[in-house]
Formats: C-alpha cells, sequence, structure tokens
C-alpha cells in the first residue's frame, strides 16, 4: 500500500468519526494529513521513471553459536576474534 493510500485511508477513518468526536477535532487532525496528501500529488512521478544507482545480488550470512558470549568472556579479544 503506497504512503498515498495510507494518507487517505486515515482520512476516511478521521471523517467517519466526525459525529462522535467533533468537527474542530477532526479538523485539526486532519489538517496535516491533507497538506501531506496535497505534497505527495505535487510530486507525483512523471509517465517515465529513472532508476539510479546499480543492482547487485548480495549474500549475508549470519551465524549465531550457542555459548558464544559466555565463552568470548573467557578468552582474549584476539583470540575470539
Amino acid at each position: 500500500m503506497s504512503e498515498r493510500e495510507k494518507i487517505e485511508q486515515a482520512i476516511a477513518a478521521l471523517e467517519a468519526q466526525r459525529d462522535s468526536l467533533g468537527d474542530e477535532v477532526i479538523d485539526v487532525a486532519l489538517a496535516p494529513l491533507r497538506e501531506k496528501l496535497a505534497t505527495l500529488q505535487q510530486d507525483k512521478p512523471t509517465a517515465v521513471s529513472t532508476v539510479e544507482g546499480e543492482r547487485r545480488v548480495v549474500t549475508v550470512l549470519f551465524c549465531d553459536v550457542t555459548g558464544s558470549t559466555a565463552m568470548a568472556g573467557t578468552l582474549d579479544p584476539e583470540v575470539w576474534t
């Protein structure tokens, strides 16, 4: 879900609460959401989008050794490394 869609949903949810919360509360809550929505609509990308940079395949390996913290406390830091 895009940020614009999330903001629109939040606005709709607040509007649904107008009767119970009152106009003043809803108007104050909606003001920043409407400003952000207007900003997003102004910054709308053009039909042609350019992607800068490059993509690479990355492999990440994480290993968690059971008892490693206790073992590290008994060894010299250079030996542990």
